[in-house]
């Protein structure tokens, strides 16, 4: 008779530790678990996005992300058709191009690697991210909520931040806690105007479909809306304002271009946001030309006129040639121009002539602006355009530009179309619409150009491009 085999006692060992590897990677990987991972993933990184020192944070999150949606891809076998990546497709030639400078015109080798390995490398990682989240969205509508929900985080901090400032302080209002928060004032323009957009997207969606709106979600935006009023003022942001008065004016334009499917309600709806827009528009004036404001808007045409036709002076470049008053002197008002005015005027035209003369662009993002004036006059401390647009083109030029304005185009047209297709989808299609005609102004007005927003803003438009198409293929 043949003897039994005796397995040695640290092979039973190894087939138990195998198996607990096994059972362990199994459980990791589980569609739950990933999905779970992929929306704590994004939660983290909608919190640390804008603050202060949390790039280590923003990174780990990004990476769990991307690793997460990638794995679920993979499991779920998610299918893709060309119109879900043409737009990616365009953003991802950015960082190509960006590369491609690198290796044939390496202007400032060291900055220009130093953008690829940090920001464009998260981009890259994020947009990865972006596409499984976007999947997930279309694919699991229970978890839908936790995307819209994110739009309250920074709406109630602000304001919490402001609260706490008023009570511990003397003022209610300006910089003097927030700043040690963030990085700068426009962090929170950028982020109160996702938050903003959803309020009046939200409103048209319910214009066009006349879908019922239960009391409490009406609250809940309501709610929202006055939150963010409240913290563009106390952030003194003339950006959020314009913001407001461009969203105030879209949902006019529209409400008058969808006339027939509002009915008798029309014409209520309209009036009343015309009167909420006029008294937000006196309100804003008002505030702004108070001595804190120091008569900006008053003065703005006057200042405008002098800028471009009469001053010589050449004190925008920041430099030793100028030692004058700063900002120069107005001789029709007999007063200073205001600051801002005046840098967002100069520095805006000499932004213009640098790109032209440069269509290539320099190779690195962020502080492109910077690098020609230092070159241009030599001790220059101007960093910005103060414009996110220009800024952002005279890193990438011509190509980059083009594709990413090609890329939110084709995002745009895309969710316009799909409007009416999917019911269940109606409302994230009238927020990407909304979202990528105002968040296109405040590109042009506002210095978007740092990494933080130029990462944040490749990671949402990669969303929205899976979002804006995949519909055609989950069915």
């Amino acid at each position: 008779m043949h003897q039994p085999i005796e397995i040695p006692e640290n092979r039973n060992k190894d087939f138990w530790l195998k198996g607990l590897c096994l059972r362990l990677v199994r459980s990791i990987y589980s569609l739950k678990t990933l999905e779970l991972l992929m929306i704590l993933g994004f939660l983290v990184a909608w919190i640390v996005w804008p603050l202060r020192g949390t790039i280590a944070a923003r990174n780990f999150a990004l990476v769990v992300g991307a690793i997460s949606s990638i794995s679920w891809i993979l499991i779920f076998q998610a299918k893709f058709k060309i119109q879900d990546l043409i737009p990616i497709i365009l953003l991802m030639f950015v960082p190509i191009w960006l590369l491609v400078l690198y290796i044939d015109f390496p202007r400032a080798p060291a900055l220009q690697w130093d953008d690829l390995s940090g920001t464009w490398l998260r981009v890259v990682i994020g947009s990865f991210f972006a596409i499984g989240l976007g999947k997930l969205y279309i694919h699991r509508p229970q978890y839908r909520r936790y995307f819209w929900w994110v739009l309250f985080i920074w709406p109630i901090i602000v304001f919490m931040i402001f609260l706490m400032q008023g009570i511990f302080t003397d003022s209610w209002s300006g910089e003097t806690f927030y700043i040690h928060i963030f990085k700068s004032k426009v962090a929170g323009l950028y982020f109160l105007a996702w938050s903003l957009i959803f309020c009046f997207s939200t409103f048209h969606y319910h214009s066009l479909t006349l879908n019922k709106f239960s009391i409490k979600k009406s609250i809940y935006v309501l709610v929202l809306f006055l939150l963010c009023i409240v913290d563009f003022v106390l952030l003194q942001s003339l950006n959020g304002f314009i913001a407001i008065i461009a969203c105030f004016s879209m949902t006019i334009i529209f409400l008058i271009r969808d006339k027939p499917k509002l009915k008798f309600m029309g014409f209520f709806i309209k009036t009343i946001l015309f009167i909420v827009a006029i008294i937000y528009f006196i309100t804003a004036t008002v505030l702004y030309n108070t001595k804190g404001g120091s008569g900006k808007l008053i003065n703005l045409k006057a200042d405008i006129r002098f800028i471009l036709s009469e001053d010589a002076t050449g004190a925008w470049k920041w430099d030793k040639s100028y030692d004058g008053a700063y900002p120069p002197i107005n001789p029709v008002t007999g007063n200073n121009v205001n600051g801002s005015t005046y840098e967002r005027v100069t520095w805006f035209q000499e932004g213009i002539k640098i790109l032209i003369d440069n269509p290539l662009g320099l190779g690195y993002t962020g502080q492109a602006f910077a690098g020609y004036m230092s070159e241009r006059y030599p001790g220059s401390r101007a960093t910005k355009t103060h414009s996110g647009w220009l800024d952002f083109g005279l890193g990438v030029g011509f190509p980059g530009l083009f594709a990413i304005w090609l890329a939110l185009g084709v995002i745009f047209f895309q969710s316009r179309h799909s409007f009416y297709v999917d019911p269940h989808l109606q409302l994230t299609q009238a927020f990407i619409f909304w979202a990528i005609l105002i968040m296109n102004l405040l590109w042009l007005i506002a210095e978007f150009s740092d990494r933080e927003y130029i990462e944040h803003f490749f990671f949402v438009v990669t969303f929205f491009s899976i979002v804006s198409a995949s519909y055609k293929v989950d069915r």
